[in-house]
This record gives structure tokens, sequence and C-alpha cells, in this order.
């Protein structure tokens, strides 16, 4: 008997280390006794690089966090009798804290680069369902080398620190929360275009915007008409293309809430936590509809109009 699922997670800075918080939503048709997280069963191992603490469960669970030998950790929750998720429902209460920040969960597991960190399965009452229970997460990301500007100047992504204050859209500086990266194997990635870098062109949008050429990864939203459009639906072939890479370094910039900076003189977004997952994207959209900083465009006439635009500027 088959079982799929989905999970979303969201994040909180806690002094040093962040707090998760995971929803996980049976979208089969059994119920769900066992959920792991951070774990793959072949070779049996564990993605976490530290060790998870004040875990949480939800009432009628149990957990243990999970270290083979070797490098990694990794948490289980198993439901008491009559206590499994029912077909059809979700579940709320599986927390942990951790020093490992969002952008390295959303990313490959730094302990085995052919998963993705925040890859997980779940169990039928101890029956082994199927394989391939993956969070997939894209959020916002440069690419290394892109200069973000800040009141020190013009700085390269991968050389902002916390605490440096950039500036965003209205004209006013915003400290820097966090800075992460990750680095992408795209020879190894089942779908590599949908990890490939988008490069906007110098002069794209205009004289000087982006002021060099941009590469941002393909769900990276720019601002354009007082609406975010992910770059990736901005690919034209000429201005704005998609390049094929072995290997691609991207970096992430939180603020205190979600807001657009300039990199290379083009308006951005900065990271956002929206917990998406392929299976559940209504998630998503409910997180940027409450934080979101513009509206988030993918379709429609809106879309239609700027890339009309973009191809008009091409050509001339």
């Amino acid at each position: 008997m088959s079982e799929t699922a989905s999970a979303t997670y969201t994040s909180a800075p806690s002094g040093p280390n962040f707090t998760y918080s995971i929803t996980l939503n049976d979208t089969g048709s059994t119920q769900i006794g066992t959920f792991w997280f951070a774990w793959d069963d072949l070779p049996e191992q564990n993605f976490m690089t530290s060790d998870p603490t004040n875990v949480t469960s939800p009432t009628g669970w149990s957990f243990f966090v999970t270290n083979l030998p070797g490098p990694g950790f990794g948490i289980e929750w198993i439901a008491a009798p009559g206590n499994a998720l029912a077909a059809g429902q979700s579940l709320t209460g599986f927390g942990f804290t951790s020093p490992d920040t969002p952008a390295m969960l959303a990313g490959p597991s730094q302990i085995d680069s052919t998963f993705q960190t925040t890859s997980s399965f779940v169990y039928v009452n101890g029956a082994f369902a199927d394989p391939g229970f993956n969070f997939v997460v894209q959020p916002a990301c440069f690419r290394a080398g892109t200069r973000i500007r800040a009141l020190r100047g013009d700085v390269r992504v991968e050389e902002l620190s916390e605490g440096d204050d950039v500036l965003t859209r209205d004209g006013s500086y915003r400290e820097v929360r966090w800075v992460g990266h990750r680095e992408i194997d795209c020879r190894g990635h089942a779908r590599p275009h949908q990890v490939w870098p988008v490069r906007i062109r110098r002069d794209a949008f205009g004289p000087g915007v982006p002021m060099r050429d941009l590469d941002l990864s393909p769900d990276h939203a720019v601002l354009v008409d007082d609406v975010l459009v992910p770059a990736k639906y901005l690919v034209n072939g000429t201005t704005i293309v998609q390049v094929p890479a072995d290997v691609v370094r991207y970096w992430h910039v939180a603020l205190d809430r979600h807001d657009v900076l300039l990199a290379e003189a083009l308006p951005v977004e900065s990271y956002l936590d929206t917990g998406m997952t392929a299976l559940n994207a209504d998630q998503a959209a409910r997180v940027w509809e409450a934080e979101g900083c513009a509206p988030l465009v993918m379709a429609g006439p809106r879309l239609a109009v700027i890339r009309r635009d973009l191809a008009a500027r091409a050509m001339a």
C-alpha cells in the first residue's frame, strides 16, 4: 500500500539558534504513524549537522534524536496507538531548535550533497511507506559575487555580515539579520533547470539596471512595476537567460521582515521563509499573503505586459 505526504516548516530566530515548527500533511489514503526528519534509509544516514534541542511533539506522539555512527542528526516522531495522523488530515506540533540555519535546512545536505537536508520519510504504523517524501524549498538566493547596496557601499553578498545596514526600496537602511549560503552540485540534481541560475544581463530593465550581469536563483523575485516576479518567469532568451552550471553557490540575505533591496542596482526581494513544498504550494501562498512586501505575480495579464515590455526593450 502506498502513502504520500507533504510537510511545511517555518523558522524564527532564537538567540544564536533557530526555532523550527513543522506541519505534517497526510495526502494519501492511509494513516501515518511515524515521521522521520532529515534522514535517509539507503544508505542509512542523518543530515542535520547539529544536535537538535527543545524537540516538541504533537499530543500522543513521542520522539527520539537519531545519530548513527558518523556525522549527522535526525529526528523520528512516533505516534502512540490511536494517535496516528488520519488520511487527508494535517498535524502541527512537530518542532525543534537548532543552530542549523534555514538556508542549510533548505539546501543540499552538507553531509551528503545528493540529498536535501530536509529529506524525510513517513511510515504507516511500522509498514514502510513510499520513499521520496522530500521537502522542496527554493528560497530567494543570490549567486556568489553579487553586489548588494549597503551603507558601507556595494558589498559582495558573501562579504555581508549580520548587523550590516542595506538600502531598501523606500530609501531607508535596514539591518541584516542573517546571511546563509548553500552549494548545489547541479550535475547530480534530478531536475537541474530548477536550480540553474537565471542571468539578468546588464541594462535589461533600463540603463544601469542592473549595472552588471546579475545571477539569481530561479525563484528569486524581481520588483517590476510594484509587483514581484520570480526570475524564471522573466526569461526571454536574450536579456534574461538561464545559465547551465555544474556547481553553483547561492547566498541568502534576511532582514527583520521581507523587503526589497538593491542587487547590482536592480530591486529584488530579500529572503522570505515560506516553507514551500512541491505538494503544498497553497501554504506558501498564505505565508506570502501575510508577510510578502509586494504582490507576487507568476501568471496572467500583468506578467504578459511585463514580458512584452522586456522584449521591446531587448529589441531596442
